[in-house]
């Protein structure tokens, strides 16, 4: 069996990159949902993308565990941007 590699650093900012992007995004569509739709049903809608916005968050962390430890010799700031950049 061959073993895997695991991502580039590449790959890791550009995924970074998407996630962080990606979980932005949930928070304006929360804010579209919350001004559009009565509070009865914006409750159970934007509960639902809270949850995907801390699943994603916990996919984010487990990631960045993963630069820490494929990459240690990048310095803090640089390890620390790649899943949670600026």
């Amino acid at each position: 069996m061959t073993k895997k590699l695991g991502l580039t650093l590449e790959q890791h900012q550009e995924l970074g990159h998407r996630l962080h992007a990606i979980r932005n995004q949930i928070g304006t569509e929360v804010c579209l949902i919350g001004n559009a739709y009565p509070r009865v049903q914006v409750n159970t809608l934007v509960a639902k993308l809270m949850k995907a916005q801390r699943l994603l968050d916990e996919v984010r962390s487990n990631l960045d565990s993963q630069v820490f430890e494929e990459f240690p010799e990048l310095d803090l700031e640089q390890k620390c941007s790649v899943y949670y950049p600026g």
